[in-house]
């Protein structure tokens, strides 16, 4: 009986392997974005299907922000404000250039108690960087989603504050854009916005990361499958 060589069984696990590591490689989330008009509470709610498939992957928020109020429900007055005036679990901050750093506060837009219409920026005119900074408090999110005043570019930093990923979202004026941790994928630790004259209208999150899949893969078996057969062609040949 002919035997399969050793050579394209350790190159079919190979490739299985090299695979399997690309695929982890990529950045694990899901992202949901469409177009709503005018201010609203709560875009997510009023964002159609992509909205309430991102509520359905988020579960019951840890956190709703409206940016009308601060944590203990006083109205704020349009201006700058401190980042963290809004939550313990997250942490603002107003970037005017690409560099890290900044200052850990924002522009808020429309406050005193207007839920309706209130809005945060990076800076009194809107232009610049404004970091949503989870990791600055010990934290990181599976899900994160805003209402945007005008189209951004998200950047998503896991919790080892390394990129993972960059998306441009909605290029419609008033838009939702949310993004979700796959199982077994990246925690959220911060995201940047980064925009000409941009603000978000209200924001949402859950703190804590999704659970890592308890069975194995289909490609993780499928590896260990491939890596058995050749271990024991290997131990034949070696009786032989």
């Amino acid at each position: 009986m002919q035997r399969t060589p050793l050579s394209s069984l350790t190159l079919a696990s190979t490739m299985a392997l090299f695979g399997l590591l690309t695929s982890a490689a990529q950045a694990q989330y899901t992202t949901y974005s469409s177009a709503i008009t005018g201010f609203v509470p709560n875009s997510a709610q009023a964002a159609g299907a992509p909205g309430a498939n991102y509520l359905a992957a988020q579960g019951t928020p840890t956190e709703f922000l409206s940016f009308s109020t601060d944590k203990n429900g006083n109205s704020l007055v349009t201006g700058q404000v401190n980042g963290n005036v809004f939550s313990n679990n997250v942490l603002f901050a107003s970037l005017v250039s690409a560099t890290i750093g900044g200052t850990n506060s924002a522009f808020v837009s429309q406050g005193n108690g207007n839920s309706s219409s209130s809005e945060i920026g990076p800076s009194s005119n809107f232009n610049g960087i404004l970091n949503v900074n989870f990791l600055a408090d010990g934290n990181t999110v599976s899900a994160v989603g805003f209402g945007e005043v005008d189209p951004v570019t998200v950047r998503v930093y896991d919790a080892n504050n390394t990129l993972q990923a960059t998306y441009a979202t909605d290029p419609a004026t008033f838009s939702f854009f949310g993004i979700t941790q796959k199982l077994g994928g990246p925690s959220i630790g911060r995201l940047e916005l980064d925009g000409a004259s941009f603000a978000i209208q209200d924001l949402q999150f859950k703190v804590g990361s999704s659970q890592a899949p308890s069975t194995p893969e289909p490609g993780s078996i499928a590896l260990l499958s491939g890596f058995a057969i050749s271990g024991g062609v290997f131990l034949k040949r070696r009786k032989k």
